[in-house]
């Protein structure tokens, strides 16, 4: 069964979307998790984040990047990267995307390898990522409509 792997956006933008069924029906990406942890503002978020990590690891759906899904990404940011270096006529960017992307295509790569599918307000830079892995990319404005 396809499962969705939220990004950390859809956390945010559309927390109060995110309903128990949502949450059974869901794969939780580390990294995303990571995100949201390191932006912990009270102790009731990290007891959340703490009991997610829990559940979701007892029921197998904690999707821990490997080293295969490191491998993968870097490959596929070695090629995003060359693909900058190109548009800039063979000078390396200042600030090169793939830097910002690391987390990104961590979670698609965990996603793609289990077989499951990332929702993210934040297409533009899946889709870069897309170019180099099948991985399913759903917006989250069509996901959350579609299941209301």
């Amino acid at each position: 069964m396809s499962r969705p792997v939220f990004d950390m956006n859809v956390f945010i933008e559309y927390k109060k979307l995110i309903t128990d069924y949502q949450f059974s029906k869901m794969a939780l990406s580390a990294v995303v998790l990571y995100e949201l942890t390191a932006t912990t503002i009270d102790k009731s978020e990290w007891q959340k984040y703490t009991f997610w990590r829990k559940s979701f690891t007892k029921d197998g759906l904690y999707l821990v990047p490997n080293s295969d899904d490191w491998w993968e990404a870097s490959k596929i940011a070695s090629r995003i990267r060359h693909g900058e270096k190109s548009q800039a006529k063979g000078k390396t960017p200042k600030n090169p995307q793939t830097q910002k992307l690391q987390n990104d295509i961590l979670i698609a790569r965990s996603a793609f390898a289990r077989k499951f599918f990332v929702v993210t307000s934040n297409l533009a830079d899946f889709q870069k990522i897309q170019q180099f892995l099948n991985v399913e990319i759903v917006s989250a404005d069509e996901y959350f409509s579609a299941e209301t």
